[in-house]
């Protein structure tokens, strides 16, 4: 479990492998994520066997921490989260436009914009467009690959 914890996703597997029992798996799943959860080192490792173990509800708190993570796993959680999803991607957008400086920026805003289209977000996609036009009227580069989006 210490390699684990550490970080070394490799050896998950054959630990699991040891386990005959489904109720001690459990128990020893459950302690070794709930030390994961605290470790700074096995952040990786964690959401690894989230997705792997199908833990979708405690892999949905992690990127809520962390939105950014959303591009990682929205297909993971979309199924099971829909409405979080596209919100997630919404104060994801929000957050990545206040930093945005260049036109770089701007352009990748507008590729997580899109990515929010593609998991039925039109609507959401659409309004927070419509929000970031009136919030940035004076970067007239990022107004114009803002206005690079189809509806």
């Amino acid at each position: 479990m210490e390699l684990i914890v550490n970080g070394e996703y490799a050896y998950y597997r054959s630990v699991k492998d040891t386990f005959s029992d489904e109720g001690e798996w459990t128990l020893y799943l459950q302690d070794m994520l709930d030390q994961l959860e605290q470790s700074t080192r096995g952040e990786h490792t964690y959401t690894q066997i989230l997705v792997e173990e199908e833990m979708y509800a405690r892999l949905l708190e992690q990127v809520r921490k962390a939105p950014y993570r959303i591009e990682s796993f929205y297909e993971q959680l979309l199924p099971h989260y829909p409405e979080e999803v596209k919100a997630l991607f919404v104060a994801y957008i929000e957050f990545r436009a206040d930093q945005s400086r260049d036109r770089r920026d701007y352009a990748d805003v507008c590729r997580i914009i899109r990515m929010l289209q593609q998991v039925g977000g039109r609507k959401e996609a659409f309004t927070v467009t419509q929000k970031l036009l009136t919030k940035f009227p004076r970067r007239p580069a990022f107004r114009e690959e803002l206005g690079k989006i189809r509806f």
